[in-house]
């Protein structure tokens, strides 16, 4: 029986208490682990420490061993697409042809076989076609992980045949002073933006605090990436090539920022809880703020640049709160 004391001593010791840890380490204990999971979180790097300690557990091999173990196999997006090419055959390397030829093995060394799919949102529809196959019909003694931030982007079918788990993404980002203090300023900025009888003084000021709250907050997410990728970079220098680094990169940054974005949508649901407190509650600007951050973030994952779609977050948002003061 898999042991459920390697899986948690794996992890870092913020995520060890989370509930979608606590039930994956019972389902090991039990011998009863799903062959398909999906582990969701904002946080690429919550997504990896998880997928890399059940692997661990799974494979019965030192933490520092895993990523390098012959029995586990990784998939991850590249090129200047970042997608997860399906391959000619199973010689193409890094594709779902290649994986899939592998996870139908026998085990090298371990009495199991581990496949990791980083970003599976990103398959194209020939790529999940041909996954889904794998999906219906699993290898024996094999765990399939898919890590995505977007789940709703993957086939249905693919995510009714994986257990979903989503991830505290909170509990791997350490504390930060300037993203405290944006949110506490954006807080300031929809208390001014919902206040009645401004003047035209009191609305220009409004649009200069939107264009620094938007500059601040590609400063403070470029910041933090920068020093989270550094340590990431590290970990993966001897896994990956320069294609698949550059795709790494670009979908780590993207994650960062997404889950900056999943912070902002959380602040501006409190704001509407505190806010109807002492007013009506502004049910119809919180609708159209979070609906527009959702939309904008779908198009972010395209061509759209992040300066681009937080304006136009904040200006919609503007006139959405102004409404809710009238």
């Amino acid at each position: 029986m898999v042991s459920e004391t390697a899986f948690l001593e794996a992890l870092p010791e913020a995520l060890r208490e989370t509930r979608p840890v606590a039930v994956l380490a019972r389902s090991l204990q039990r011998g009863r682990l799903a062959h398909a999971i999906l582990l969701q979180s904002e946080n690429p790097a919550a997504q990896e420490d998880v997928a890399l300690a059940l692997a661990c557990a799974l494979l019965e091999c030192a933490p520092e061993k895993t990523a390098h173990h012959p029995d586990l196999f990784t998939l991850r997006p590249a090129g200047k697409a970042r997608v997860i090419r399906v391959g000619d055959d199973s010689s193409t390397p890094n594709s779902m042809r290649s994986l899939l030829h592998e996870v139908q093995q026998t085990p090298r060394l371990a009495r199991r076989k581990v496949a990791v799919v980083h970003e599976a949102d990103r398959m194209n529809s020939q790529t999940a076609n041909a996954f889904l196959k794998t999906l219906e019909e699993p290898p024996a003694d094999t765990t399939l992980l898919l890590l995505t931030a977007r789940p709703h982007d993957l086939l249905p079918t693919i995510r009714s045949r994986c257990f979903h788990f989503r991830l505290p993404t909170e509990a791997q980002l350490a504390p930060d002073t300037s993203w405290d203090a944006w949110v506490a300023d954006y807080r300031a900025w929809l208390d001014n933006a919902v206040t009645p009888r401004k003047d035209a003084e009191a609305r220009a000021r409004l649009l200069l605090g939107a264009y620094g709250l938007i500059l601040r907050f590609q400063e403070i997410v470029k910041a933090q990436a920068d020093a989270a990728w550094a340590s990431a970079k590290a970990a993966l220098a001897d896994e990956l090539n320069d294609e698949e680094m550059a795709a790494s990169e670009t979908g780590f940054r993207k994650g960062l920022r997404n889950h900056r974005l999943a912070d902002i949508a959380k602040a501006t649901t409190a704001f509407a809880r505190d806010h109807g407190k002492q007013h009506p509650y502004p049910v119809g600007a919180l609708h159209h703020a979070l609906g527009r951050l959702d939309h904008l973030t779908r198009l972010l994952e395209t061509n759209l640049k992040d300066d681009a779609a937080l304006e136009i977050f904040f200006l919609s948002s503007l006139r959405a709160w102004a409404r809710a003061a009238a």
